[in-house]
């Protein structure tokens, strides 16, 4: 657009907003007009139901014509004058533009849309119209050769868009302020182009069809072409709505490669959104409790050799652990001391420290847990019970985690847990039915479950010359289906009151497959 066009536009869309009534700045003509010529030298307004019956009529100078009438004649602007013509009526003749002569026809409503005759090119303003169908204004535009949208909002049909043409070439669509486009669904499919030929500064949006909360639609100019392109939506606040998501958008400003922000920006539905979001411990921080859960659940299950047909016999041992998973790594070290007041009961008190690190596609997090248990197993000649009670306490480092309310890189958690188990022996094999008690408390969300529980255990003993071995293996799942699966070997020797033993552990729970692998010593008082 020419720098004289592009006045001439601007001094329309000023005029338009100093008078936005043409009763309360023009010359309003209300009556009929017959004659050989009419002129017209001022901004004028011929009112709806007037008849202008001339030969021709005149425009003298640079004005503003707002047309409800019927125009019998044809219309000759002046040389190097500025036309702005706004017709809701009927125009029967040509307009002839002079030489250096601008025309700019004005769109504001849907009765605006009506085509004159010109000889030449001129300009259409539509501006701050509403839900005008693109097809009627991209003809316009196509016989105007230029269509200059502003704060409009253009309404695309369900077939293609029409891309007009104005003598052989593409017509030239200026946009400036906001314009909204409203498209259907069939446009997300379409390799054609919403226009040709655009220019201009505009804020360009789109409405109708729906793309989902994951996703924005885009306008992407290409060789001058606008084309309505699908991307991924990625402020999170928009997504989500809540505090969630605008602690989301903090992260990515602090670490914009950030990895959890990095997975949840591949997720293309909300399903996996959701899915990626429960996984997080930043965003879920009970997660964290998975570490002292597989801890807990190993020390709950892992095999245990006891001495209890010793009556009055006391023991210490000292147990080396390592427990490793997919995505954690546990350390821990155990102090045993174990007890038999009387045949066939054993009391045993366990103290126990840890270190765990995790780090996988979206969690990263190191903790150092403490904690200790208490349990008492009775083995009478045909009946078996065991009890356990513990705490474990654990202080996480993470890079971030949201506990509502802030942004932390720190947090407590407390586990308790316990068992109670009922069994009958038979021959060598143990089996028995019992309940699992879990409570986890990070921050200040808390989870508890009460688990049905069932498995087995069977233990084999052979004496040596100067040794006694056992050889132990059991299994149990719960409720959750949480699996369970370990054996162990250990010995003992009288005369030097020391022994120890090996054990092994697999686990199957919703974090995965985890294996446990300990040795122990220990010593006879």
């Amino acid at each position: 657009m020419g720098m004289r066009k592009a006045t001439a536009v601007l001094i329309g869309i000023i005029g338009g907003m100093l008078c936005p009534r043409a009763s309360s700045c023009m010359q309003n003509i209300v009556s009929d007009i017959y004659g050989d010529y009419m002129n017209i030298a001022a901004d004028t307004y011929l009112a709806a139901g007037v008849i202008v019956d001339v030969e021709s009529m005149h425009i003298t100078s640079s004005v503003r014509l707002e047309n409800a009438a019927e125009i019998q004649a044809d219309i000759y602007v002046c040389d190097n004058c500025d036309f702005h013509i706004k017709n809701s009526g009927k125009i029967s003749g040509n307009i002839h533009l002079g030489s250096g002569a601008e025309m700019v026809q004005i769109i504001r409503d849907r009765e605006d849309i009506t085509y004159l005759n010109v000889n030449g090119p001129y300009v259409v303003l539509a501006d701050g119209v509403s839900a005008i169908s693109w097809d009627e204004l991209s003809l316009l535009g196509a016989n105007a050769g230029t269509l200059v949208l502003r704060n409009s909002e253009i309404v695309f049909g369900d077939s293609v868009p029409r891309l007009a043409a104005f003598r052989g070439d593409v017509s030239r669509v200026v946009l400036n302020g906001v314009i909204t486009l409203n498209i259907s669904e069939d446009y997300l499919y379409s390799d054609s182009p919403l226009m040709r030929n655009v220019a201009g500064d505009a804020t360009v949006v789109f409405s109708g069809a729906e793309p989902g909360p994951l996703h924005a639609f885009n306008a992407d100019i290409r060789d001058g072409d606008l084309y309505v392109k699908l991307v991924r939506e990625t402020d999170y606040y928009k997504i989500l709505g809540n505090d969630t998501g605008r602690m989301l958008n903090i992260v990515r400003d602090i670490w914009p490669d950030d990895k959890l922000l990095g997975r949840l920006d591949m997720a293309q539905t909300m399903d996996e959104l959701n899915h990626i979001m429960k996984s997080s411990i930043a965003l879920n921080p009970i997660r964290l409790a998975s570490s002292a859960r597989i801890l807990d659940g190993f020390l709950i299950n892992g095999i245990k050799f006891d001495t209890s047909g010793d009556e009055g016999l006391v023991t210490l041992g000292a147990r080396p652990i390592y427990i490793y998973s997919d995505n954690i790594s546990i350390y821990a070290l155990s102090a045993d001391f174990s007890l038999t007041p009387v045949k066939g009961l054993n009391v045993g008190v366990s103290g126990y420290g840890a270190r765990a690190t995790s780090d996988d596609e979206i969690n990263n997090f190191s903790s150092d847990m403490y904690g200790a248990n208490f349990g008492v197993k009775y083995s009478g000649s045909y009946l078996r019970s065991r009890f356990m009670l513990g705490a474990t306490y654990s202080e996480f480092l993470v890079p971030y985690i949201f506990d509502g309310n802030s942004i932390k890189d720190e947090a407590k958690g407390l586990s308790l847990y316990g068992v109670a188990d009922f069994g009958i022996l038979l021959g060598g094999i143990e089996p028995y039915v019992g309940i699992e008690y879990r409570r986890d408390k990070i921050l200040d969300v808390i989870e508890t479950q009460v688990l049905p529980r069932t498995g087995f255990e069977a233990e084999f003993i052979s004496d040596g010359v100067d040794l006694e071995y056992r050889y132990k293996i059991n299994a149990a799942i719960n409720s959750a289906n949480e699996i369970h699966v370990g054996a162990g070997a250990g010995f003992w020797s009288d005369d030097d009151m020391a022994g120890g033993d090996i054990t092994v552990g697999v686990a199957h729970d919703d974090n995965g497959a985890s294996y446990m692998f300990s040795i122990s010593a220990k010593i006879k008082f």
